[in-house]
């Protein structure tokens, strides 16, 4: 229950901002990153590009990523000028 709070908040917060990107952790306790790309597609749509930041690197984890939703899927760790690039890609 305390994630699904947690997802509400960040989508109240997503919205009058109008935020372009999140970095969503698959990992996540209680309510995996998985769960929230569904919720915020469900929720804002298109509006918003989702990358996947997650140590979990095999195909079946990178498809899942995007049946979810993402947009991206990215194994941790990133390097920041690889993060740039792809970002730009969006």
């Amino acid at each position: 229950m305390k994630s699904l709070l947690r997802l509400r908040q960040a989508e109240q917060g997503a919205r009058p901002r109008a935020e372009e990107l999140a970095l969503v952790d698959i990992g996540l306790p209680g309510l995996d990153g998985y769960r929230v790309a569904e919720e915020l597609r469900s929720r804002v749509g298109d509006n918003i590009r989702l990358v996947a930041m997650t140590g979990y690197g095999g195909p079946e984890g990178h498809d899942r990523a995007l049946q979810a939703g993402f947009d991206l899927h990215l194994v941790k760790p990133v390097k920041p000028d690889e993060l740039d690039r792809l970002l730009a890609t969006l």
